[in-house]
C-alpha cells in the first residue's frame, strides 16, 4: 500500500502541526476577553472547540476593557465567522484574525 508510513524516515525535523495560512469558517461560542474568542470548526470531519488569540489587538484602553468586550459579544457571539489562521502560540492559543462577512473585526477592535 503506497500510504504506509517509513517509520524510519521519521525524524525531529517533520513540523508540528499548525493551521498557517488556512482559512476556517467558525462559529464563535464564547468571548474569554477582549482578545480571546472561543470557536467551533471541523478537522477531518470532526468539530473540535479552538482558543483563539486576535492577532494585532493589544494595548487597548483599559478604561473600556468591559465595553468593548460587550461591543464585541453583541458582534460575533453565536455568529459564523471566517478565521484566517496563524500559528498556535506558546499557551497553544491559535492567533488568528476574524472576519464577519467582509469586515475585518480584529482592526474593529482597535478603533473602538
Amino acid at each position: 500500500m503506497s500510504d504506509e508510513i517509513n517509520w524510519d524516515e521519521v525524524n525531529d525535523t517533520i513540523p508540528e502541526f499548525n493551521f498557517i495560512n488556512d482559512v476556517k469558517v467558525a462559529k464563535v461560542l464564547s468571548i474569554d476577553d477582549v482578545n480571546k474568542i472561543k470557536v467551533a470548526f471541523p478537522v477531518y470531519k470532526k468539530m473540535y472547540k479552538w482558543n483563539c488569540i486576535l492577532i494585532g489587538v493589544y494595548n487597548l484602553k483599559t478604561s473600556k476593557l468591559d465595553f468593548i468586550k460587550q461591543k464585541l459579544s453583541d458582534k460575533i457571539l453565536n455568529k459564523m465567522v471566517t478565521l484566517y489562521c496563524d500559528n498556535f502560540d506558546d499557551n497553544k492559543n491559535l492567533l488568528v484574525t476574524v472576519k464577519l462577512l467582509e469586515q475585518n473585526i480584529n482592526q474593529w477592535l482597535t478603533l473602538l
